[in-house]
């Protein structure tokens, strides 16, 4: 029998899942490469990693 916590954990993994499929949805639809996604990605870590300076 599964825990309260293991069913929680199936049911977040399968949402995220969800959220996953949808996100690289928006990505294709609007032509988003992995590659400008990435630059962007490292240029707002870069910033966020400033704010604790």
């Amino acid at each position: 029998m599964r825990t309260g916590r293991a069913r929680l954990r199936t049911a977040l993994v399968e949402e995220l899942s969800d959220v996953l499929m949808f996100y690289n949805d928006v990505l294709l639809c609007y032509g988003i490469s992995a590659e400008e996604l990435k630059k962007s990605y490292i240029a707002k870590f870069e910033k966020n990693m400033t704010r604790w300076e």
